[in-house]
C-alpha cells in the first residue's frame, strides 16, 4: 500500500496545489474572497476583529415633530357671570348676614322668615313714622324709630339700626333740628333695604 502511494506521488505533481494554497493565504488573495477568507479555509477566527466584527448601528427613525399647539384665540369667550346669591345682595344693601343669623340662632329658615316679616311690615311701620313726623309728635316718633332700630338689628341691618337709634335719642331729648335733618335719609335707607329684600 505504501509503495502504491509513493508511486502516485511520483506520477502526480502536487506542486501547483501547494503553490495555490500559499497564494490563498496571502493578504492580496484574501481580498478576492467575501469575508476576507476563502470559503474552503476552515479555521477559527484568531483576531479580535474577526471574532467581533463591527456592526453599523441601525439608522434611527426620524422623530416626528411634536404637534404644535393651536394658538390661543385672542378673544376668548367670557364665561357668563353668575347671578349674585341672595346673601350677596343683602350684604350689598348693608346687611350683616352673619349677625342676622346669630340673632336667629343660626337657623337660616328662621332668618329668611324674619326678613319676610320685616318686608311685610315695612309699609305699615313706615307710614306710622311719617305720620308722627308730620304731626310733630316727637315722643311717639321716638318710640316708632326705636322699634325700627330693634327689628333692623335683628336681621343684621346695622346701618339702618344705627340711623334709627340716633333719631330715637333725638326724639327723647327733643332735638327737632336733628330729626328734620335726618328723617328723609332714614326713610331712603329703609326703602332701599326693603327693595333689596324684596328682590331675593
Amino acid at each position: 500500500m505504501k509503495r502504491r502511494n509513493l508511486l502516485l506521488c511520483s506520477v502526480v505533481d502536487i506542486t501547483p496545489c501547494k503553490t495555490l494554497w500559499k497564494m490563498c493565504k496571502t493578504p492580496e488573495s484574501l481580498s478576492l474572497f467575501p469575508g476576507g477568507r476563502p470559503r474552503y479555509e476552515n479555521r477559527p477566527p484568531t483576531t479580535f476583529s474577526e471574532k467581533f466584527p463591527a456592526r453599523t448601528p441601525p439608522e434611527t427613525a426620524a422623530k416626528e415633530p411634536a404637534a404644535k399647539a393651536e394658538p390661543e384665540t385672542a378673544a376668548k369667550e367670557e364665561a357668563p357671570e353668575t347671578a349674585a346669591g341672595p346673601y350677596d345682595r343683602l350684604s350689598q344693601a348693608g346687611i350683616n348676614v352673619e349677625l342676622g343669623l346669630n340673632y336667629c340662632g343660626g337657623d337660616e329658615k328662621f332668618f329668611k322668615k324674619m326678613l319676610s316679616m320685616f318686608l311685610a311690615q315695612s309699609e305699615g311701620k313706615r307710614g306710622e313714622i311719617v305720620s308722627l313726623y308730620e304731626a310733630e309728635n316727637w315722643a311717639d316718633y321716638a318710640i316708632k324709630v326705636h322699634a325700627l332700630k330693634s327689628t333692623a338689628l335683628t336681621i343684621g341691618a346695622e346701618a339702618l339700626s344705627a340711623q334709627a337709634k340716633e333719631l330715637e335719642l333725638a326724639g327723647k331729648r327733643g332735638d327737632v333740628e336733628f330729626i328734620r335733618a335726618n328723617h328723609a335719609a332714614l326713610l331712603e335707607a329703609y326703602d332701599g333695604l326693603c327693595g333689596q329684600i324684596g328682590g331675593i
